[in-house]
Parts: structure tokens; C-alpha cells; sequence
């Protein structure tokens, strides 16, 4: 095997690592193995630090990906004591220290300065990824989806072991102390599993739509990528049913009329009314697990989550008023969300060491300006949505990237899927296959041996 077509496996293998290896934030060796792979992704952009000809596009996705880093950092510098002091929700922690007989020194912004060192590092798989697909260029598209397709029937293989009667003691469940209802796959959540099959159904799409438009001698490869697609997609929907999840088949039907308009290319006044029937198919799934039951007839399971939900927003809210401007510091959510709780109404059944919505676990731990970033981002996406809508010929790997990207974003807002490895591995794929289309420096075609002319 050639150089080339080695280099273009990194960047598929490391997320197909991803994806088995970081399902869950409780793993820590496993999240540790993927860790260190990352640092050798960036050591080796490192090594090969060039003047490479990046988009503006690609140049503002890693100016987003650096401000989140130094935003992480800057929660671990030491404040000095007037300072500290002075910022909102410091004072039950100097209280403590005064009950000791200590003085506030320096002390860093964020109130468990450990937990956020542990949230820094959950920051490199996704930023490998970016550097191994836009600074190495070490993929191919293709590669990649076959990467998050592979993953996503090993995790459906899992499920039907988890899901079938031979598991009755819970045994092929990683972490069978989190869930034990639904196919979660690889993941402690099968809600995450949901995020995971959704992402393949627009890259399914985008592979279908990108060998059809190949030409006629290449029948066969056309007829080998509808065989793949079509059971690819209908593994997603068999896994979605399995799952059992509520966000994924909530999520279900915007994502698939979405990825519809990958392979047709219906009239423009019909493209536009499946995108608003998708807009508002997410505002409908939104609002079901936003607001409160009011007599909803439910079953016990989706019962309880959505009242818990309900109650996380509740405290997350008070919570978050008591940090504002600047934050308790990334990472922190867990602790100081505890000191909030009501006593009398803590259920013992139920952890909570998320919001269960990371938009409103940002405003807790970063306050202000975190938001602002995240505010920015979003203003970011939309718009290079619309330029990709209004854009002619469109890529279809770019529209499968905006589709998943924005599902998995939506899906942030009453669950937390990119604290995982997998999900924000799969989520720094699909944000490069929008920015960078039709550009790998290993293309398919650049990895077939050159043929010469002798005359």
C-alpha cells in the first residue's frame, strides 16, 4: 500500500476509534487511549507546519475550534484574592476556607480547576480530527463515511445483543449502571446512539448521490454504493426503532427529508417547503421535551424524562443566575449544580452530572462569553448554510455536513451528545466536510497509479 492511501486512512481510523472507544465520559483509560492518539495527530501537524492555501471558511472553523481552547485556559489562570473574591458564587467557597482557618489566595476562575483540565483534554479528539482532515488532509470523503457507517452496525450488532433475551443480567451493556432499556451500542446513553445513526443517514445520502453522478462505465460501483446506501439506511431506521430513543425518532423526520434533498433535486419552491417542514418538525421535537406535560398522556419511562428534564432547566436556571457574568468555570456543572438542589426532592434513582442541555451547562460554566462564542458559532453555521443553499452544484459531502452538524446541535438543546468523544469526533467531521468540499489531498482520484504516455 502505497504512502498515500495510508495517510488517507488516519483521519477514517481515528474516528472509527472514536466511535467504539468514546461513548461515554465515564471511561476514562479508553478516553485516555484516544487522547493520547490525539496528541500524535497534533504533534505530526506540528511537524509538518506549512504555509498550506486554507479557505477563509476553513481559517474562521479553527479560529471557533482555538477560542474554545483559550477559553478553557483562561479558566485555569489564578486570580488574585480581591479578585476572586469580588466574582459572584465565590462566597460559599470562602466561607468553607474561612471555617478552616484559610484565606482565599490565588485561586483560578473556575471553581474545580481539576474538572476543567478533565474537559480540556475532552477537547482533542475533535481537534485532531480537524487537524488530521483540514491541516494534514490524511482522508478521503468516502473514507469517512464508511468510517461513521462502520461504526454505527458495530454499535447496531451490539444493540441486538443488548436488546435480545440472552441479556437479561445486562451483560453486554459497557456501563449497564447507566441504562439498561434500548440499544445504546458503545454508548453509556442510547440517546447518543440515536445522534450516531442519524449523522449517517445525509452522509449515506451524500455517498449515494456522489457515485450516481459518476459516469456510466462506472455502473458498477454506482450499483455497489445504491446496494451500501440503501441498507445502510435501512440499518439506521431498524437501529432508531431498536433504540428506543425519543430524541432520535423525534429527529428522525427532519433528518431524513433533509438527506431526501441530497439525492433528488426537487423544484426550488419544493426544496424550500421540505426544509421548512424540517425546521419545523425540530421546533415541534424541541418544544415536546421543553415543555411541561400538562396532562400528556405518556408512557413511565418518557414520563420521567421529560419531569427530569423539567427540573434540570428549573435549577440549571437558578443555578446559572448565580455565576453570571463570567461562569463556575468548564467542567464545574456537577458540583455546583448539587449546592442548588433541593433535598426533599432529590430522587435517588437519577445522577445528574449534566444539564441534560449544553446550552444551558455553557451559560453555568462560561457565562457571558462563552455564550457569546456560542452565539457566534451558531451565526457562523447559518450563514454558511445559506451559501451552501445558494450556492450552484452543491457538494453533497457540504450538505451532509450541515445536516448532521445541525442535527447534532438541536439535539444539544434538552441532551448533552458532544461531551462524548464519539459525538464530537463525528461533529468536527461533518463541520470540515462543510467547510472543505470537494478538497482532499488524498481524493480518490489522487489515489489511483498515474498512467503515462510514451510516444
Amino acid at each position: 500500500m502505497s504512502g498515500g492511501k495510508l495517510r488517507a486512512l488516519v483521519a477514517p481510523a481515528y474516528l472509527l476509534a472514536c466511535l467504539l472507544l468514546g461513548g461515554s465520559t465515564q471511561t476514562v483509560w479508553l478516553g485516555l487511549i484516544l487522547q493520547l492518539a490525539a496528541l500524535a495527530i497534533l504533534a505530526w501537524g506540528v511537524v509538518e507546519w506549512q504555509q498550506r492555501p486554507l479557505g477563509v471558511e476553513v481559517r474562521q472553523l479553527l479560529w471557533f475550534a482555538g477560542a474554545m481552547v483559550v477559553l478553557v485556559a483562561i479558566h485555569l489562570v489564578p486570580l488574585p484574592p480581591a479578585l476572586w473574591n469580588a466574582l459572584p458564587g465565590r462566597e460559599p467557597v470562602a466561607d468553607g476556607l474561612k471555617l478552616l482557618g484559610l484565606q482565599p489566595g490565588w485561586q483560578p476562575l473556575s471553581l474545580a480547576p481539576y474538572d476543567t483540565i478533565t474537559a480540556g483534554r475532552a477537547l482533542l479528539p475533535p481537534l485532531a480530527l480537524l487537524v488530521a482532515i483540514l491541516w494534514l488532509r490524511a482522508y478521503t470523503r468516502t473514507g469517512l463515511a464508511v468510517a461513521l457507517l462502520i461504526g454505527a452496525v458495530l454499535g447496531l450488532g451490539l444493540g441486538l445483543l443488548q436488546t435480545s433475551g440472552a441479556n437479561s443480567t445486562g451483560r453486554f451493556y459497557l456501563q449497564p449502571e447507566y441504562d439498561l432499556n434500548g440499544a445504546s451500542g458503545f454508548f453509556a446513553n442510547p440517546n447518543f446512539m440515536a445522534t450516531l445513526l442519524l449523522a449517517n443517514l445525509p452522509f449515506l445520502a451524500a455517498l449515494l448521490r456522489s457515485r450516481l453522478n459518476e459516469s456510466a462505465r462506472s455502473a458498477q460501483r454506482r450499483q455497489a454504493a445504491l446496494v451500501i446506501s440503501v441498507a445502510g439506511i435501512l440499518l439506521v431506521l431498524v437501529g432508531l426503532l431498536l433504540n428506543k430513543s425519543l430524541a432520535g425518532l423525534g429527529l428522525a423526520i427532519p433528518v431524513v427529508l433533509l438527506s431526501a434533498l441530497i439525492v433528488v433535486k426537487p423544484p426550488k419552491w419544493l426544496g424550500v417547503g421540505i426544509g421548512a417542514g424540517a425546521l419545523v418538525a425540530c421546533l415541534a421535537f424541541v418544544t415536546l421535551l421543553a415543555v411541561p406535560l400538562d396532562g400528556r398522556q405518556v408512557d413511565h419511562d418518557t414520563a420521567v424524562s421529560l419531569s427530569t428534564r423539567q427540573t434540570f432547566l428549573t435549577t440549571g436556571m437558578a443555578v446559572a443566575r448565580d455565576y453570571l457574568p463570567v461562569g463556575s468555570g468548564i467542567g464545574s456543572f456537577e458540583r455546583v449544580y448539587r449546592m442548588k438542589e433541593n433535598p426533599q426532592a432529590i430522587d435517588p434513582t437519577i445522577f445528574v452530572n449534566h444539564a441534560h442541555d449544553d446550552y444551558l451547562e455553557l451559560l453555568i460554566e462560561t457565562g457571558i462569553p462563552g455564550m457569546l462564542l456560542v452565539v457566534a458559532f451558531l451565526g457562523w453555521f447559518g450563514m454558511m448554510c445559506v451559501s451552501l443553499w445558494r450556492g450552484a452544484g452543491r457538494d453533497p459531502f457540504a450538505v451532509a455536513g450541515a445536516i448532521a452538524a445541525g442535527m447534532i446541535m438541536v439535539h444539544s438543546l434538552v441532551d448533552f451528545p458532544l461531551r462524548t468523544s464519539a459525538i464530537a469526533a463525528s461533529f468536527a467531521m461533518a463541520l470540515s466536510m462543510l467547510v472543505q468540499p470537494r478538497r482532499s489531498a488524498n481524493s480518490e482520484k489522487q489515489l489511483r497509479p498515474t498512467r503515462h504516455v510514451v510516444v
